[in-house]
């Protein structure tokens, strides 16, 4: 695939945005990223990375609550994948399994690495049609959640993005009732 800015380089970045329910996509070369991301029209996430220490960053909890402390437990950094011999410490250093059973082996990691990522454990896919009063519900639950961590983090902007599609659904909600 060609990159959307220069039609030139192959298109290596992937960018998903999404902002009020509409999810807009960019497939930009590295050179043209790193030039939107100077201008301040895709944030800098910076550019020059391998994906494994990438993932590394990521993987690594971010909020106090699920934070893997370096000073964790001895048992905690003797988790070793029973297949392939991956450690807790070679996981959190380069931010990925070696096999499908790695899944299992850090199972008690993985629900603090996704909270960080998606917001929530549960893989919430699109949802065809009306959204029922429950699902609406359990949405604006999961907003407050996310903009009270945001919060806590003092992620002001975040927060603030948080706090409109809250008052969004909650406006959507009130006007269906």
């Amino acid at each position: 695939m060609k990159c959307e800015r220069c039609n030139e380089n192959e298109a290596t970045l992937h960018i998903k945005h999404m902002q009020d329910g509409v999810i807009t996509e960019y497939h930009l070369c590295q050179k043209c990223a790193q030039a939107l991301s100077k201008e301040g029209i895709i944030p800098d996430i910076g550019l020059n990375f391998k994906v494994g220490s990438l993932l590394g960053k990521i993987l690594l909890p971010m909020g106090p609550e699920h934070t893997i402390r370096k000073s964790s437990t001895a048992e905690d950094e003797t988790v070793v994948c029973g297949k392939c011999g991956l450690d807790l410490a070679t996981f959190r250093k380069e931010g990925k399994f070696g096999c499908a059973e790695c899944y299992k082996a850090f199972e008690k990691y993985i629900g603090s690495i996704l909270r960080n990522i998606h917001g929530c454990e549960v893989h919430r896919g699109s949802r065809p049609g009306a959204t029922s009063r429950q699902e609406l519900s359990e949405d604006l639950k999961l907003l407050k959640d996310q903009l009270r961590m945001a919060v806590e983090r003092e992620e002001y902007e975040r927060a603030a993005e948080l706090r409109d599609r809250i008052r969004m659904l909650e406006e959507r909600d009130y006007a269906s009732s």
